[in-house]
This record gives structure tokens, C-alpha cells and sequence, in this order.
């Protein structure tokens, strides 16, 4: 349980994904803001926004992932836990999978030119990241539904 405990206060990871996310947003505004007067310049601009909005769809990936540990601590608190907070463990999982659900903003997406990137890394792992948070939190839940009715 002590693992447990330590894992559910890192609020300093959860900080700094936050000010990750924030800085990609910047990083797009200042990719778009780069001068496209030339051709070279207009090159320039045109892979600094893809890095940037590449950079953008992987943090919320990565905040997806750390829903899915949330979701395990939530599991292990309905199988271990005090008994009498196993309600308390299912809000913690209902509130756990929602960073996993759609961690890709669609707006991203589009934007980025290498489709190949976009679909063979970034949507299949948001997909696979939501499919297994889904299945998850249903188990999560049946489980502790069992527990309760005894």
C-alpha cells in the first residue's frame, strides 16, 4: 500500500505534464509566428510547426499513460483496500480513465503533414491507450459491484 500511496501523490509528475503541455502550446504559436517571406524561411516554418505539433499530440499521450497507472492503483485499492472504501476506489477509477479517453485533441491531428507518424504512432496508440482504460475501468467496476453485493 505504501507504493500505492507514493505513486497517487506524485503531484510534482502531474506539475510538470501540465507545464509540458502548456510549453508544446507555445511552441505552436511560435512555430506559426516564424516569417514565411522566402522559400527557405517558409521551410523553416513549416517543419518547426510539425515538430512543434508533433511535440503537442505526445504529451497528451503521455498524461493518457499515467491514467492507466491511475487505473491500476484504483484496481489494486478494490482488490486490497479497506473494504469499506471500495466505492470511494470505483469513483477513483471512474475519475482515473478520463485522461485515458481520447489523450489526442483532434485539432492535432489534421494539422500534422507526416501522415505515416500520425497513424502509426499517435492514433494507434490513442486508440490502444483508450480501448485498454475502457476495458479496464469495466473490470474496475464489476469488481468492485461484486465486492459490495457480497
Amino acid at each position: 500500500m505504501s507504493d500505492i500511496l507514493k505513486t497517487a501523490s506524485n503531484e510534482e509528475g502531474i506539475c510538470r505534464d501540465i507545464d509540458r503541455d502548456s510549453a508544446a502550446y507555445v511552441a505552436v504559436m511560435k512555430a506559426y509566428k516564424m516569417p514565411k517571406e522566402t522559400d527557405r524561411e517558409k521551410k523553416e516554418r513549416q517543419n518547426a510547426v510539425q515538430e512543434a505539433l508533433k511535440e503537442a499530440a505526445r504529451v497528451p499521450l503521455e498524461v493518457a499513460e499515467m491514467g492507466m497507472r491511475a487505473l491500476s492503483l484504483a484496481e489494486t485499492l478494490v482488490k486490497e483496500g479497506n473494504q469499506n472504501a471500495i466505492t470511494d476506489a470505483a469513483v477513483a477509477a471512474l475519475i482515473a480513465v478520463q485522461p485515458s479517453l481520447r489523450p489526442l485533441q483532434r485539432e492535432n491531428k489534421p494539422l500534422i503533414h507526416k501522415r505515416r507518424y500520425v497513424q502509426d504512432r499517435v492514433k494507434h496508440e490513442a486508440e490502444r491507450i483508450e480501448r485498454e482504460a475502457m476495458a479496464k475501468e469495466k473490470d474496475i467496476l464489476a469488481l468492485a459491484s461484486s465486492v459490495i453485493s457480497g
